[in-house]
């Protein structure tokens, strides 16, 4: 047998490095699955006009986050303008990821930008709330809004439901700590989108949340996978329900006549959309408000009604990014940094 030339010995021994340096890649890969998911300067805006609260005084903890890798602006109304207006010199295509954090109403005409804008291949993340607290805190009550629709159009619904979860109250974690007994703790879904966005075995904590329902695997070209999920422990309440620690809404009992979506069982609390969307506002007039209150209908000759392929996220809550939550809840604020990263990219 031959004995190996230098020249040889030394090509195995960089063959055998490369292999090494390839499966420790392959571990790191494995071990930290969203090391690479956040890209760096990406252009950020957050809407939150449309609701009672803004970003210094509810969401300063995740502006903070976003603004360490990425330029983040709030945006204001005046912002979702046409790409060519002189208004305001930003327009939305300016932008990278949109984030729309919390229901209510937006006008027509602004809705109408933010759907062209996805249409042009613009990535967005809707956490809309389904319910909402009464003043007193004592019960849920039904949160309104056109964005529900608007949203819904796309292939998710924010439900006007309330996911309670008695898994959650099995974990120990005392009232004292700010955490209502019955808030589901999202568990990852079997796809490789759930994977990249939830962050591992930390405790990801959905506040009053709504489920989230999808029937985009129906639309042609769309593609629709659930994010995070309650445990199979949970059920979805209707909203006018008791709220209080000590009195948990009942689930269903299964009895004919009831409502299914109160049985017992898994429920979607984040979903995410992928592919060429179709228009909200294909073959109807944009209603435009003018500033003396009277309204108009036009019909812009240069819409698209098929747009490319884009990401879309719906959350059934907005409540778990608030400072008051990421406080008890810190994963929160990786999971939505993590799904600002997955939107991201590409």
């Amino acid at each position: 047998m031959a004995r190996p030339t230098r020249k040889s010995a030394v090509a195995l021994l960089l063959v055998a490095a490369s292999l090494a340096v390839v499966a420790l890649l392959y571990s790191l890969t494995k071990i930290l699955p969203s090391a690479h998911i956040a890209p760096k300067d990406l252009e950020i805006g957050i809407l939150t006009e449309h609701t009672s609260r803004d970003l210094d005084t509810h969401f300063s903890r995740l502006v903070q986050r976003l603004d360490e890798r990425n330029q983040v602006r709030e945006l204001s109304l005046a912002d979702l303008v046409p790409p060519d207006s002189l208004a305001t010199g930003r327009t939305l295509d300016e932008l990278d990821v949109l984030l729309v954090l919390g229901s209510g109403h937006v006008a027509d005409s602004n809705l109408y930008e933010i759907d062209q804008f996805l249409l042009r291949g613009g990535r967005a993340a809707f956490c809309l709330d389904g319910a909402r607290l009464s003043s007193d805190r004592s019960e849920s009550e039904i949160q309104r809004g056109n964005l529900f629709a608007f949203v819904s159009f796309y292939g998710a619904t924010s439900e006007p439901d309330l996911v309670v979860d008695t898994e959650n109250a099995s974990t120990g974690h005392p009232e004292s700590e700010g955490l209502y007994p019955f808030w589901p703790i999202g568990s990852e879904a079997a796809n490789e989108a759930s994977r990249r966005v939830m962050p591992g075995d930390r405790d990801v904590v959905f506040t009053w949340t709504s489920s989230v329902t999808s029937e985009a695997d129906s639309i042609p070209g769309v593609t629709a996978r659930a994010l995070a999920r309650s445990s199979a422990a949970a059920w979805s309440t209707t909203t006018f329900s008791d709220v209080r620690p000590d009195a948990a809404p009942e689930p269903a009992s299964g009895l004919p006549g009831e409502v299914p979506r109160q049985r017992v069982g898994e429920r979607p609390l984040a979903v995410a959309i992928e592919g060429s969307l179709e228009s909200a506002f294909r073959g109807m007039p944009v209603i435009v408000e003018e500033e003396d209150g009277t309204v108009k209908l036009t019909r812009p000759t240069d819409r698209l009604s098929l747009g490319v392929a884009t990401r879309v996220v719906v959350v059934g809550t907005s409540t778990m990014f608030e400072d008051s939550t990421l406080k008890v809840a810190p994963a929160n604020l990786e999971f939505l940094t993590n799904i600002v990263g997955w939107l991201g990219q590409g």
